[in-house]
């Protein structure tokens, strides 16, 4: 019985641990994005900033796009917040689920050594019966 406990939550450790690198490159993708975003608004900022005329003709277009781009970075912003609190929850569960795959293994470990320890204990009452019995029929 628990040594197919100890299968099991060996299984689920790995699977959770799996779940929790999903999570580290869902968080990665979404900081990624939020770099993206960043470079874009850098970049309108300083063609707003620039003395050239060409970029004063668009200045309209350049301050919707960055107000476009400030809105995408707040939803990435909450989004990298839940996704960190995932992260962490994933990383919990794993370790959580790790701890009972040791205490599961310990436990599959000390069923074997009792098992070993009983079947020296009748080896040796065997041998203990077996030498009386030749000491009784001498």
């Amino acid at each position: 019985m628990s040594a197919e406990r100890y299968a099991k939550l060996k299984r689920l450790a790995a699977v959770q641990r799996q779940m929790e690198r999903v999570a580290d490159v869902e968080l990665a993708d979404i900081m990624r994005e939020r770099a993206l975003v960043a470079d874009k608004m850098d970049a309108l900022v300083s063609a707003l900033a620039s003395p050239k005329p060409v970029h004063a003709n668009f200045s309209k277009l350049y301050g919707a796009q960055i107000g476009k781009l400030k809105v995408r970075d707040q939803i990435l912003t909450g989004r990298m917040q839940l996704q960190q609190k995932k992260v962490m929850s994933e990383k919990a569960k794993a370790d959580t689920l790790e701890e009972s795959t040791a205490m599961a293994l310990g436990e599959v470990e000390r069923q074997k050594q009792e098992a070993e320890l009983e079947q020296l204990l009748e080896c040796i009452g065997a041998i203990d019966a077996q030498a009386s019995r030749k000491f009784q029929g001498s």
